[in-house]
């Protein structure tokens, strides 16, 4: 769960600096920021970031009640799979 937990920080501060990015960049007289496309883009990067952290969350509890041997492996690999993911994208947009 510690690899989760760790890609999903990584996915947030990933957001913080792409956001913080999009909204200073100006295209045109209007920040990247309030492009639909790009913004529509965050959000499925953070539903996925978000989604991350629930089955983190969830392996947590399964590891408290002794037995998490499946949702920590869900969790490590669904994480880091966002979280490439969502660097990737966030690279790409900026």
């Amino acid at each position: 769960t510690l690899i989760g937990a760790a890609a999903v920080s990584l996915c947030r501060r990933a957001n913080q600096l792409s956001v913080d990015y999009l909204a200073r960049r100006v295209l045109y007289g209007e920040p990247l920021l309030t492009k639909s496309d790009i913004r529509a883009q965050l959000a499925d990067l953070n539903t996925r970031a978000e989604a991350a952290w629930l089955l983190t969350l969830n392996a947590g509890k399964a590891w408290d009640n002794g037995n998490a041997i499946k949702e920590a492996s869900m969790a490590k690999y669904y994480a880091s799979k966002t979280a490439v993911e969502f660097v990737s994208t966030a690279l790409e947009l900026c």
